[in-house]
């Protein structure tokens, strides 16, 4: 009796024992428009490099429903804007709770410190996301989300609140291989900017810059946003990993509408 009481013990803490998890992502890619101008002769682009880094532990709390804790590191650096070039510390967290064989959700809130080349930029950062997930076969996945993001930046014309409402496609191509295709409409603050030549007066809360290599206001307007995102990740063996992915963003608002392209291209290791 004794035995199978130890024996049964030692197979409960086993099972509720954390599952450590990191991964790394390092690569490059170009932005069409970091200004949000409304045409493409206005707009200024630049290449950036980005590092992507992540880990933390997960713990099963029964027979359907999971806990994940753990950090998140990013650093985008823009060669042509360094003023935007970006670094975050944050942590993050997610409950997942099963629902049956094929359904579950997903609450996942998080919060990060930014870093920005413009001080003026720098920020707390806090989000939840909530995500229901549906695997109609074992090679597909379709989710539905929706978030809320809280910027609060130093300057206020850089804070932001903003909500998402999506959903995606994901198709596992084979072991360790993922086609996935996103689309979102997000509705929030974007920040502008305009000329201060012709002696055009400064808006209330606007705040000068020279980032794009001429002196300009930025200030802060309601936005609306389509986001259409392709993305591919290619197992290579080992948790090694290609990826690729495409951001077409429309941005509608009452002071200009714009698109803005966006490509990634990196090598990712997941343990």
């Amino acid at each position: 009796m004794l035995a199978h009481a130890l024996a049964l013990t030692t197979l409960t803490l086993a099972a509720a024992a954390p599952r450590l998890e990191a991964a790394v992502a390092v690569g490059a890619g170009y932005d069409s428009n970091l200004n949000n101008a409304a045409g493409p002769s206005a707009a200024v682009g630049s290449g950036f490099t980005a590092l992507r880094a992540s880990g933390g532990a997960s713990l099963d709390v029964g027979e359907a429903t999971s806990l994940y804790g753990g950090l998140r590191l990013e650093l985008e650096r823009y060669q042509d804007v360094s003023d935007l070039t970006t670094g975050r510390a944050g942590l993050e967290a997610a409950l997942v709770q099963e629902l049956g064989r094929k359904w579950s959700i997903t609450l996942a809130p998080s919060a990060a410190a930014i870093r920005v080349g413009d001080s003026a930029r720098d920020a707390t950062l806090l989000a939840a996301q909530a995500t229901l997930r549906v695997k109609p076969v074992r090679d597909l996945a379709l989710r539905a989300f929706y978030g809320h993001t809280s910027r609060q930046a130093r300057d206020a014309v850089f804070s932001a609140e903003r909500d998402r409402l999506g959903g995606s496609v994901e198709w596992r191509v084979s072991e360790g291989s993922y086609l996935t295709l996103a689309y979102a409409v997000e509705r929030g603050d974007e920040v502008f900017y305009r000329s201060t030549s012709g002696g055009s007066v400064p808006m209330m809360g606007g705040r000068m810059v020279s980032l794009f290599g001429r002196n300009e206001e930025a200030f802060r307007a309601p936005a609306t946003s389509q986001l259409f995102t392709p993305s591919l990740e290619l197992g290579l063996g080992g948790g090694v990993h290609l990826l690729a992915s495409y951001d077409l963003r429309l941005v509608r608002s009452d002071v200009a509408d714009f698109p803005t392209h966006s490509v990634f291209v990196g090598l990712g290791v997941r343990r």
